[in-house]
């Protein structure tokens, strides 16, 4: 007995040593088969030591981490954890000294945590869907650590991938059952770190969601100073007034940011100098402030905005319970064309001063075009009438200059689908004249039938494609009819054609193969057939002059 634990022992210490030597020469995948081996141990033989094989469970995770240079090799990891966890008899009790009553599940999943914080930050994703499929029930534990780690941005991911749905859209499964486990508390943690590493995220997760405590949301917005999501709340609490002064307030403060912003641009010298005439200098700003709108605090300023007019329209409309009307887009109105004179445009440089008013013009139009489809005009013209009776329009000339920008955009926009209209009408009334003249197809198909007592109905298409709708049987008697019909017809169009030729002091007559109902379709009357399908194989009544000779 004693010489089989000398054995093992001085396998151990071999062992042992060949780690050493390969750890020490950073062969990380020569370790890992090492590693490797020792969790295999485990699984095959209950009376190992867990935490030996605890260690190399979590040495062998670290060989997938550490290889740096293949990313393909890293994400093997979560492969080999799923094996490991699923494979064997992960319920079998550990048979050891240091431990009574663990089960090799226990072990791995203790081992898992400590490295769970890496395998997070290597991508939420898989990690997420791993712990779905071995560790559901343990969810609130394997949280819980996540929290000892102090690795909140670890915590924040994970979070982030179950709630928002990006697991759910690789796994469906495993996204709805780790979902499904999500407490309240989970949902407010959440939030809660969101508002700390992306304040930026806050207000659409707000506004897409209701899983989470109005009141202590909007403690945490105002405490990380998110603007945005502060009204949002504000707004939801039923405090309208106050959530559009803070985004009103709000706008002032990016517009002082942009304003800052564009102190620090340096501009053309000849422009500076005024050597360029004014047409040229206005199309120097105009891309000056194309450019600026690509940055951030140009966006900023927008975001913010957009944010605002949002707020107005959920509580401007005919579905909103509130008394506010119009005035919240005239609040709006008011603090963009008072925007001059806070920010002071009149001390500074006349290009810098040229490109802001540039700026609050294009802010001005962007609320326009939203302003008119939720304000009665009647409104609009009450506050022209009203708080600008006897001025010469100052400030207001600007917005409506922009009211006029947009019907006339409306305008443009209305005209073009009547042009394209016409186009198709135009398109369709060609299709339809060529269908008339293409009648081969039809006469060759009723060669099949000029021995036979039944005659087809046939149906012609848009395209002029002829298909047998039905039969229908006529007697010697209806084709007598029919003959005496043509003769009669030919005869009458003869005689109407040689009366025309004698008026010789009378305008030339025409002759075409339009019907009247295709002639007050070009002069653009409706007619319904016009779009009707054609039936070939009875003769109608006769219309078209001129066409049988």
């Amino acid at each position: 007995m004693q010489t089989v634990f000398d054995e093992h022992m001085d396998a151990l210490r071999q062992e042992k040593h060949v780690l050493q030597i390969v750890e020490g020469s950073r062969l990380s995948r020569a370790a890992l088969i090492l590693h490797k081996g020792g969790v295999t141990e485990l699984i095959k033989n209950g009376t190992a030591d867990p935490s030996r094989c605890s260690y190399h469970f979590k040495s062998a995770i670290d060989c997938y981490l550490n290889d740096k240079k293949d990313a393909s090799f890293q994400r093997k990891v979560f492969d080999y954890i799923k094996n490991i966890c699923i494979g064997g008899n992960t319920t079998v009790i550990i048979q050891h000294e240091k431990t009574t009553g663990a089960t090799l599940h226990d072990i791995l999943r203790i081992a898992l945590c400590e490295k769970l914080p890496s395998l997070i930050n290597l991508d939420p994703i898989p990690c997420t869907q791993l712990l779905a499929e071995i560790f559901v029930d343990e969810l609130d534990e394997i949280l819980s650590s996540l929290e000892r780690n102090q690795d909140e941005l670890a915590l924040f991911k994970f979070y982030h991938a179950v709630i928002s749905g990006d697991l759910t859209k690789i796994d469906s499964v495993a996204g709805h059952v780790l979902l499904a486990n999500m407490t309240i508390d989970h949902h407010q943690k959440y939030l809660e770190l969101m508002a700390q590493f992306h304040p930026d995220m806050v207000y659409h997760h707000l506004t897409s969601s209701d899983s989470y405590r109005v009141e202590e949301c909007l403690k945490l917005c105002q405490e990380y100073e998110i603007a945005d999501a502060s009204a949002y709340l504000l707004e939801k609490m039923g405090n309208v007034s106050s959530a559009l002064q803070l985004m009103l307030q709000t706008l002032e403060g990016h517009l002082m940011t942009l304003k800052r912003a564009v102190r620090g641009l340096s501009l053309s010298t000849h422009q500076n100098k005024g050597k360029l005439m004014f047409t040229s200098r206005s199309l120097n700003t105009r891309c000056i402030v194309t450019n600026l709108s690509k940055g951030k605090e140009f966006q900023g300023v927008c975001q913010i905005l957009t944010f605002g007019l949002d707020l107005c329209e959920r509580n401007s409309g005919p579905s909103s319970n509130n008394d506010h009307g119009s005035q919240l887009w005239f609040n709006v109105l008011d603090r963009l064309m008072n925007s001059r004179s806070f920010l002071r445009l009149s001390k500074e440089l006349p290009e810098h001063s040229e490109i802001m008013y540039n700026v609050l013009s294009d802010l001005l139009k962007m609320t326009m075009q939203r302003l008119v489809s939720s304000v009665p005009l009647s409104d609009l013209i009450r506050k022209i009438t009203t708080e600008h009776t006897g001025s010469h329009l100052g400030e207001l000339r600007d917005m409506l200059t922009a009211l006029l920008s947009a019907f006339s955009s409306e305008l443009e926009v209305g005209g073009g689908a009547a042009n394209a209209m016409l186009y198709d009408v135009k398109k369709l009334s060609g299709s339809l004249f060529h269908l008339k003249v293409k009648d081969t197809r039809a006469h060759a198909l009723s060669k099949c039938y000029t021995e036979s007592s039944v005659v087809p109905i046939l149906c012609i298409s848009s395209r002029g494609d002829v298909s047998i709708v039905k039969d229908a049987g006529f007697h010697g008697e209806e084709k007598e009819n029919k003959r005496d019909h043509t003769s009669r017809l030919r005869s009458k169009r003869l005689k109407k054609t040689i009366g025309k030729v004698r008026c010789t002091g009378k305008a030339k007559v025409r002759h075409g193969m339009l019907s009247h109902m295709d002639k007050i379709f070009q002069l653009g009357e409706s007619s319904d057939a016009a779009f009707m399908t054609r039936h070939i194989g009875i003769l109608s009544e006769a219309e078209h002059l001129g066409r049988l000779i």
